[in-house]
């Protein structure tokens, strides 16, 4: 038995010690940034939790910024800066990015509820939605670091979160890149799928995000970034309607709540429909069911259209530029430009 028992240890030995060294380097590096309290996330090396950041920036400084003005989306909401939005709203109020990567009208609903449990005032929303990210069926349970919803926002277990970030931390290939990154500071062929090729700023207020490097590039070279893009560009084959209808009854429930908590806020809310460089427009029992929800405060730039067909209005396929979202804010609360009729 003793013989069993010491061959055993010295078998579990080197398991035992990868995981103590590999726990240490977690809570010490703290690369996904959730152990350490931080005044600033800016220029993370790995890719952080969006929603994380969201929330502890929020619980951190509501009570000394009473933000009352919220604009929530998946990362193309980062396009709608609150120091633009800001000029559109009352000298008094107070905006705050509460975006989240990948974000549903399930996180949506999520953080409206928070903050209307922690009685915050929502005076301004702006709601940014995409046809292939809304109505994802993405949950809470997600096993991704990136996309996990902070327990405060989804009521889940502490334990069961935090426990994501170490398994991803615990992942051969990312702790392989991140470790070599980390001691050398150069790429290696993988790298960029675990670790930060470009700075992205976050402002420690506002929340508001900076693309630092890509806005850098474009205001330098921009021939050059895009001639780079080019395989990334794909031809467009014009405006299409999606064929299949994503929202479905419970995401209308979740879009009813989202209604009533503003309708009780008596807030004054936009909901607009992100112009996609894919040209895609929701189906059309979808954009009725939208339409028939939210009437005028619809705001749908889908589709082909002035912003959908230069590339010089996009990072990459996938996301919009700031510029953009400024010319929208300019025209939702100027022109009033909603829904296009039948």
């Amino acid at each position: 038995m003793k013989q069993y028992l010491s061959d055993t240890l010295l078998f579990l030995l080197p398991v035992l010690l990868y995981a103590v060294v590999g726990i240490a380097l977690f809570l010490s590096l703290d690369p996904f940034r959730v152990v350490h309290q931080y005044q600033n996330y800016s220029y993370p090396v790995a890719t952080l939790n969006r929603e994380f950041i969201s929330t502890e920036t929020f619980l951190k400084n509501y009570n000394k910024y009473h933000y009352n003005s919220f604009i929530f989306g998946s990362s193309r909401s980062n396009a709608f800066k609150p120091s633009e939005w800001k000029n559109y709203l009352q000298p008094n109020d107070s905006p705050f990015s509460f975006d989240a990567s990948g974000e549903t009208v399930f996180g949506i609903r999520n953080k409206l509820t928070f903050l209307h449990k922690k009685g915050a005032a929502i005076s301004n929303a702006l709601v940014i939605l995409c046809h292939n990210v809304a109505f994802d069926e993405r949950n809470t349970k997600t096993d991704s670091h990136i996309y996990i919803s902070h327990p405060a926002i989804s009521g889940g277990s502490y334990i069961d979160y935090y426990l994501v970030f170490v398994k991803d931390f615990f992942n051969p290939k990312f702790l392989y890149h991140y470790l070599r990154y980390f001691f050398t500071r150069q790429f290696s062929p993988g790298t960029s799928l675990y670790i930060m090729f470009s700075r992205i700023s976050f402002n420690p207020i506002t929340n508001e995000v900076l693309y630092d490097d890509l806005d850098h590039e474009l205001s330098i070279t921009p021939r050059h970034y895009y001639k780079n893009k080019a395989a990334v560009f794909y031809p467009s084959p014009g405006q299409r309607t999606d064929t299949a209808n994503l929202i479905q009854p419970r995401h209308v429930q979740m879009l009813h709540d989202i209604k009533n908590i503003f309708e009780r806020h008596h807030t004054d809310y936009k909901i607009i429909i992100s112009p996609l460089y894919d040209q895609v427009k929701f189906s059309t029992a979808d954009q009725q069911i939208l339409h028939i929800l939210f009437g005028n405060r619809l705001y749908d730039f889908s589709g082909e259209n002035e912003f959908t067909c230069q590339i010089q209005n996009y990072y990459e396929e996938s996301h919009y530029r700031p510029h953009v979202a400024n010319a929208i804010l300019d025209s939702i609360y100027h022109c009033q430009t909603t829904f296009p009729p039948k």
